[in-house]
């Protein structure tokens, strides 16, 4: 498996691109097309690393910082932006409600009980 400093270049752009998207230009369509899809093979890399580390963890669902993002190409131009949500949503009295598709939790983030207790299952089936 490559190591995500394979992407040095990939990841900074991305994480720039997640507070509000981002557009750059590359010297033609082809270093374009070659960018985004460098981008794509770093998340999922990012997600398999990711679902590597926690695989002891129960109902954990491997995920990327930058599943949240699309990247489009047109000619040598590149914009990544959030994905929007896909429907909208109202309320029975036909108010919208809106929301922020909830990425799954990530390194540091994740529910201490939930780390514990299947911790403590472990050891006590030994």
């Amino acid at each position: 498996m490559k190591s995500l400093s394979s992407y040095a270049d990939i990841i900074p752009i991305l994480d720039a691109a997640l507070a509000n998207g981002a557009v750059f230009y590359l010297k033609d369509h082809g270093a374009a097309v070659h960018w985004r899809q460098r981008a794509y093979i770093c998340r999922t890399l990012k997600r398999k690393l990711n679902a590597a580390q926690f695989a002891s963890i129960p109902g954990h669902n491997p995920s990327s910082p930058w599943d949240e993002l699309k990247i489009d190409i047109s000619n040598n131009e590149v914009t990544i932006r959030k994905v929007e949500p896909v429907a909208k949503v109202f309320d029975l009295e036909g108010r919208p409600i809106s929301f922020k598709p909830q990425r799954v939790a990530q390194g540091i983030d994740l529910d201490l009980e939930v780390v514990a207790k299947s911790f403590k299952e472990r050891l006590t089936d030994d």
